[in-house]
């Protein structure tokens, strides 16, 4: 969470943190914090001395959540029809999080387009979120009223998991 917690330091004053359900750490004036459990709170706890006396400040609690799953979306969708001009003009498959609280970020580091036609499947992969020009190549033969299938989708979240993604199925329009 974006969220901030702000003390008034005066001359002859410091402060301390306490943080329960997280580890944390200092980076120059700002404290990052990682929940030990998710679905718990994190209570900050701050406390400053001033001159020799230390006051403690009320705890201040952060709801914990955890981050969902992303949706794969190929230009714009992730289900329906596509227009064939509209696929191949795509440059790569991206990730969203819809309605959720926070504008968090997904990498797609790969997927995979099938192609079927009556001499077999073929498939072919990327290890990025662009599509390579064999992919593109792909989407090209693909006639209307043919799936286009994007598979194997994997993606890497702010956190550091990586996750696997539903497949986009699309009927070319």
């Amino acid at each position: 969470s974006p969220d901030k917690i702000s003390i008034r330091v005066v001359n002859g004053s410091h402060s301390t943190e306490k943080v329960k359900n997280s580890k944390g750490e200092n980076f120059k004036g700002t404290y990052s914090v990682k929940p030990n459990e998710v679905g718990k709170n994190v209570q900050v706890i701050v406390s400053a001395n001033i001159n020799g006396v230390t006051q403690s400040y009320a705890p201040y609690e952060f709801r914990v959540k955890s981050i969902p799953i992303p949706e794969a979306r190929f230009g714009g969708q992730n289900s329906g029809s596509i227009a064939k001009n509209t696929a191949a003009a795509q440059a790569g498959v991206f990730a969203v999080l819809p309605d959720f609280d926070f504008d968090l970020q997904y990498t797609i580091t790969g997927f995979s387009i099938l192609y079927s036609d009556r001499m077999g499947d073929i498939i072919e992969s990327s290890n990025s979120s662009m599509l390579t020009t064999a992919q593109k190549d792909l989407i090209n033969r693909m006639t209307r009223g043919k799936d286009l299938i994007i598979k194997d989708i994997k993606a890497l979240g702010p956190d550091g998991v990586p996750k696997n993604l539903l497949p986009i199925i699309l009927k070319i329009d």
